[in-house]
């Protein structure tokens, strides 16, 4: 008996583990600069690559400064220009994982 509950309890174990989300490697903020919403991506490791971002889940347009895939040392600031749109939402794409942040 104790070693099914000790094969059950590995299981349990594995699972629970399987589904804890990662630490984002980014902090983002929010700030309006002229009345376009400016999303801040600063990046906490020492180095990842964001390789797509969407806004809105895609209904809100959205620009940068740089062609993607873009790499973000760790203290750097890549900053998300929203056009036209009340910012919900902002799903990234990086070298860690996929990172949801709401607003």
């Amino acid at each position: 008996m104790r070693n099914k509950l000790s094969i059950f309890a590995l299981c349990i174990i594995s699972l629970t583990a399987g589904c804890t989300q990662k630490k984002p490697p980014v902090e983002v903020s929010i700030e309006e600069i002229q009345g376009v919403p400016v999303l801040h991506v600063v990046s906490t490791v020492d180095s990842v690559h964001i390789t797509s971002f969407k806004i809105n889940r895609g209904n809100c347009n959205g620009s940068i400064s740089y062609q993607l895939p873009v790499e973000v040392v760790f203290g750097g600031d890549l900053k998300v220009f929203a056009h036209g749109c009340n910012v919900k939402e902002l799903l990234l794409d990086t070298d860690h994982g996929s990172f949801s942040f709401s607003f």
